[in-house]
């Protein structure tokens, strides 16, 4: 892996990309650097479904857009990533705040392989994913 740090852990953690879509699911970054990320999505109304539950895209959104901070934070140099797969397994459903965890397990010359999950303090371990994404240089 062609690692380096992207951030110092004692500092405010900075998006290595931030599109207005992150802004509109009202996340927030704890923490990136070398290869992991961990942010927090809070529940709002206009992220749930009928029943008052976050809705899945919201969820599958945030663990993406972990795993691609994630993988962005494992090279020396700038690179863009694009998602090429996703496979995310729902759990449980949730209605608290979420707290999403990505790692990368590797980072090749043109895919990176990560995986994340979404755990609610109450409830535990709401979902699972794991993905593939292309090293755009």
């Amino acid at each position: 892996m062609n690692s380096a740090p992207q951030d110092d852990p004692g500092e405010t953690a900075k998006w290595l990309s931030h599109p207005p879509f992150y802004d509109f699911l009202g996340m927030s970054l704890l923490s990136l650097h070398q290869g992991r990320c961990v942010l927090r999505l809070n529940p709002r109304r206009e992220l749930t479904n009928s029943k008052g539950e976050i809705h899945g895209g919201p969820i599958a959104a945030c663990l993406d857009i972990a795993m691609s901070q994630a993988v962005r934070s494992s090279y020396t140099d700038k690179v863009n990533v694009a998602t090429i797969s996703m496979t995310v397994n729902y759990l449980e459903a949730s209605q608290g705040a979420l707290t999403v965890t990505a790692r990368v397990v590797r980072a090749g010359k043109t895919v990176a392989y990560a995986e994340a999950e979404a755990v609610n303090e109450a409830m535990g371990l709401m979902a699972k994913v794991s993905a593939t994404f292309r090293i755009i240089r």
